[in-house]
């Protein structure tokens, strides 16, 4: 006897969903075009704030950018272990667990380097740079800690490759963050 079951289309005239190719094109063009303006951005901030910092101030502001980029580095980790990972798990599970982890990696970071401020500015920048660095700091490393929230749907959305919203959101935090520090450094 002979089955009359045959395999579906790979889509359907006027189905509304993207085939993976055309999924992950979109997603490539999206995540480029972001980065793009992001690179462009950074450019724009970095060239304000020397222009608005006397180079003592730039040092400093330059090792508290890079300590709490190396926290937020390692924490996000977590993040591309929880995209790439293959278990059976939902990706619900998978966003879940990823941001766990990564939350727990910045309590102990930011709480580590937060205590050994004192001792990194001493070693890295001298005795005079200690109380900037501190609390430069206290405000960076709220971007490791912010960065938990956005996490999970981060995760989510990049295991569904529907990366044209994790995009958009990287890049409104970019134009957000630079807008925000080119004022401030313009206003004084």
């Amino acid at each position: 006897m002979q089955d009359n079951v045959t395999a579906a289309p790979a889509t359907l005239v006027g189905d509304p969903r993207p085939t993976l190719r055309q999924g992950t094109i979109r997603a490539a063009l999206a995540s480029g075009t972001a980065e793009t303006v992001t690179r462009l951005l950074t450019i724009v901030l970095s060239i304000a704030t020397a222009r608005a910092l006397l180079p003592d101030e730039m040092g400093v502001l330059g090792l508290a950018v890079i300590i709490s980029g190396i926290v937020s580095l390692i924490a996000a980790c977590s993040e591309t272990a929880g995209v790439i990972e293959r278990h059976a798990a939902t990706d619900s599970q998978h966003a879940l667990g990823a941001t766990i982890i990564r939350g727990l990696i910045v309590t102990v970071l930011v709480s580590v380097t937060y205590l050994c401020s004192a001792s990194i500015a001493e070693m890295l920048g001298g005795a005079g740079d200690r109380t900037r660095l501190t609390q430069l700091l206290g405000v960076l490393l709220w971007v490791p800690v912010l960065e938990v929230a956005t996490c999970y749907p981060r995760v989510l959305l990049q295991r569904r490759l529907d990366l044209s919203y994790v995009s958009g959101a990287s890049l409104l935090q970019v134009i957000a963050h630079v807008g925000l520090s080119v004022g401030v450094l313009w206003l004084g």
